[in-house]
């Protein structure tokens, strides 16, 4: 074969992979972008954000992820935790601001308890996005680690901090 022919091929084969690996990529979103989750039993963590997003708003994903994948390793693995990421100001996702309450436009940290695949009770966590606007790294993972080790325990429901929503799932405020 001439080098020619040799390049072109090869070129060929990397631009078929590149735009395999879109596809792939893409279809990943979309099905986060959905918050599809595959937990039945078990805790959602979301992350949502605007199509816009503002370098806290990156840190505030990061973080999250990290305190998640670092504190939830094995439920990451036993698939009773799901780390979800969501952009609520996609087509069809708008719903999120309504269900949960988020302060849109700025991203938030939501909890969710699912059994036998219903929601049972959420929980937002207020501090986060004020968290995340410092460059207190560690502050917020431990905050986000704590709030959720709380919610997995049921230890985040004081008396009277329980509001049953107009679907009958109970939201759980922050304690003050």
């Amino acid at each position: 074969m001439k080098p020619k022919s040799v390049v072109t091929i090869l070129l060929l084969v990397f631009v078929g992979a590149s735009i395999v690996i879109l596809v792939v990529k893409n279809l990943a979103n979309t099905a986060a972008a959905g918050g599809e989750s595959a937990i039945t039993d078990g805790v959602v963590v979301y992350y949502f954000h605007g199509t816009e997003r503002c370098a806290t708003c990156q840190n505030m994903e990061a973080n999250t992820r990290e305190a998640i994948q670092t504190r939830f390793a094995d439920r990451l693995k036993d698939e009773s935790i799901a780390l979800v990421e969501i952009d609520y100001q996609a087509p069809g996702n708008e719903h999120y601001v309504r269900d949960f309450e988020l302060p849109a436009p700025a991203p938030a940290v939501v909890l969710e308890c699912r059994k036998g695949g219903r929601q049972q009770a959420w929980k937002k966590l207020d501090r986060a996005f004020e968290l995340a606007g410092t460059s207190d790294k560690k502050t917020f993972v431990e905050y986000v680690q704590q709030e959720t080790t709380a919610f997995l325990e049921g230890s985040t429901s004081q008396a009277g901090d329980e509001q049953p929503g107009a679907d009958g799932t109970l939201m759980i405020e922050e304690g003050v």
